[in-house]
């Protein structure tokens, strides 16, 4: 579970410069938004704690169509 964090985490590095040239700033906080909640599944089927993000995710897409 440690390397898939690191991995995640480098990802999330590399992946800021590019969005920052092309993407507004609340293209980049919902994306990752929706990484992390991505991250917290992947974690919560590694520890065999099943974790139903659906309410969130919906919670965040609405807060970013009604702002």
């Amino acid at each position: 579970m440690g390397a898939f964090i690191t991995l995640f985490v480098i990802a999330m590095c590399i992946a800021y410069p590019l969005l920052i040239k092309k993407s507004s700033m609340k293209e980049i906080v919902l994306f990752y938004l929706l990484s992390l909640a991505g991250a917290t599944i992947w974690i919560s089927i590694f520890i065999r704690h099943p974790i139903n993000p659906l309410t969130f995710i919906g919670w965040v897409i609405d807060w970013f169509v009604m702002n």
